[in-house]
């Protein structure tokens, strides 16, 4: 009861019943963007926050040399493992997420000129990979 608590606190329970009927729950999506069939080249732009905080919400700042790290889902990957992979390998701070919430799209345009949809992502992390625990992190409390 606890998790689910902490799920609809976060916004990580769907509140339209249909819009995510026979759908997994993992990925909460507020827009209209089509996650499913991700045919082009989409950014995606994850704000990582702390699950297991409990009484101050923290999120990872992900910020290297002044920028916010964004990425792309990449040829072959869906949405979830595009997650997955850069929460491992390119921020380093978990291997997998309790569940992401899609709240906003931008368009920016890539280098060719082309207009390209960003999806804003709030990213919950349940624990930090092994080595990073003993590790600083840019970890912030919203209070």
């Amino acid at each position: 009861m606890n998790d689910f608590v902490k799920k609809y606190d976060f916004y990580l329970v769907p509140v339209n019943f249909y819009q995510n009927y026979k759908r997994s729950l993992k990925i909460i999506n507020d827009t209209y963007f089509d996650i499913d069939h991700i045919n082009r080249k989409v950014f995606i732009d994850p704000y990582v926050w702390d699950f297991d905080a409990d009484l101050e919400p923290k999120y990872y700042t992900n910020v290297k040399n002044g920028l916010h790290l964004m990425d792309k889902v990449r040829k072959g990957e869906n949405l979830d493992s595009a997650i997955k992979r850069v929460l491992k390998e390119e921020l380093e701070v978990a291997d997998d997420y309790v569940g992401a919430r899609i709240w906003g799209i931008d368009f920016d345009r890539d280098r060719d000129g082309f207009l390209t949809p960003r999806l804003k992502i709030n990213v919950y992390v349940h624990g930090l990979a092994n080595k990073q625990r003993n590790k600083d992190h840019d970890w912030v409390s919203i209070k």
